[in-house]
């Protein structure tokens, strides 16, 4: 079984042991968070964290000229680059649809499978009518700082994903229906139509849209969310970024995001290539440099591993990539990757020769699977503290955060550290004029 290296403080000459790290809200006298759904985006941590151990390890504040590892705690601050400033130009958002039934690699979408019992819950009947609703999960009394991970089992190799398990499923389900994919493209202030331009692809498009952000509690649109349009004005107007397009891409509807995103192959960056850039040149007069220096990928959650597929696959197309909460773990297997995005960190990274990616990456202390034992290949923290592991080992430029009193994917840590990610990924970049 591959050995957890929970997150160490980031220094030279340090490492310390994972057992003098990682203290357990056993120790704490916390009960464990139950793991969100996989892929899911989890519910906000309740507002107070729970006191840090006085044997924590040490925080370390991410620093911009540094790479390696960082951890970080509450309180979590908006940085002011998500403000909007009167001085500061605007760039435009261009906002359009794509039909699937143009697309020659993602042309439909599974039409999900009936629940056996109806609409109920699966293999059961649906209740009365005037049946009381269930009773709705209370949160802890405060955020642990982080969760350990269960302790190894004697389950079968490959547990919960192994074959046979969840994740022996085929990959791919037959697909039957024909969709639209919402897209969103921002263009800086000044951009000269058709001027070859460094640009950002970002999976997941509504969570940074404001036109297309979901629902809260109170039917509105949430606002409480890391609305990138604005950062990015601020970031190239103080030039802390150069003046880049950002294209924003929804996936498909239910279970096609998975397929989309988290299967390991070039299928996804083809379809970046040779469908969206294209469409919007053409339709919008907005133009790409073909210097890999100049493309970036960002992803969230399942987003992460279809990020790094376009530049693992293609580091002469895009060497630049962004992670919150990745999903490095074994969710769509196929004959590329038995395991998974699991098997990033257990032998792409560690058995190839350094590619000239740069990769900043991010964790929760609470995030998805958090509580679940490293057989499964189900636990967020286990592989993203993995893939800073592998990454160091092979001299990549890289960035790991580590964010205590958090959960999967947390818009609290996204609006404070997310201008830094943003500053870091570029920095290096000099514009070629192609």
């Amino acid at each position: 079984m591959p050995k957890l290296t929970h997150l160490y403080q980031a220094t030279a000459v340090s490492v310390l042991a994972a057992s003098a790290l990682v203290v357990g809200l056993r120790a704490q006298g916390v009960p464990p968070t139950p793991p969100a759904a996989t892929g899911a985006v989890a519910a906000a941590q309740p507002a107070v964290p729970c006191p840090r151990p006085a044997n924590a390890p040490a925080l370390v504040p991410v620093r911009l000229e540094r790479d390696g590892n960082f951890r970080i705690a509450p309180p979590y601050v908006t940085d002011p680059a998500f403000t909007a400033k009167p001085n500061v130009p605007k760039g435009r958002v261009i906002r359009f649809t794509m039909s699937s039934a143009e697309s020659k690699l993602f042309p439909t979408a599974p039409v999900p499978a009936a629940r056996a019992g109806g609409p109920g819950r699966a293999g059961q009947a649906p209740g009365p009518a005037n049946a009381a609703p269930a009773a709705t999960p209370q949160p802890p009394p405060c955020t642990p700082a982080w969760t350990d991970p269960a302790p190894p089992s004697n389950q079968a190799a490959g547990g919960r994903g192994g074959p046979g398990g969840r994740g022996g499923a085929p990959a791919e389900p037959p697909q039957h229906q024909t969709f639209d994919r919402q897209v969103a493209v921002y263009v800086p202030a000044g951009y000269v139509p058709n001027s070859p331009a460094p640009f950002i692809v970002v999976q997941d498009e509504r969570w940074y849209i404001p036109e297309d952000a979901p629902l809260g509690n109170d039917g509105k649109p949430r606002t409480d969310l890391a609305f990138m349009p604005v950062m990015l004005d601020n970031l190239i107007h103080e030039k802390r970024i150069p003046p880049i397009v950002a294209v924003f891409l929804s996936p498909g509807p239910g279970g096609q995001r998975t397929i989309e995103y988290d299967t390991i192959s070039d299928r996804y960056l083809n379809f970046v290539e040779t469908e969206v850039l294209p469409r919007i040149t053409r339709d919008h007069a907005v133009a790409f440099t073909t210097d890999p220096d100049g493309r970036a990928t960002f992803g969230e959650s399942s987003g992460s591993p279809a990020a790094l597929n376009m530049a693992w696959f293609a580091p002469n197309l895009y060497r630049r990539v962004i992670s919150y909460s990745g999903t490095f773990v074994a969710l769509q297997r196929n004959a590329i990757a038995p395991n998974g995005a699991w098997d990033y960190h257990d032998k792409f990274i560690p058995n190839s020769e350094r590619k000239p990616i740069r990769i900043w990456l991010h964790v929760s202390g609470n995030d998805n699977g958090a509580n679940t034992s490293a057989e499964g290949m189900r636990n967020w923290i286990i592989a993203n503290n993995r893939m800073a592991d592998a990454l160091k080992a092979k001299g990549y430029a890289y960035q790991y955060v580590f964010s205590e009193a958090s959960g999967h994917v947390d818009r609290r840590v996204q609006l404070q550290t997310m201008p830094e990610a943003f500053e870091w990924v570029w920095k290096g970049y000099k514009a070629s004029g192609r």
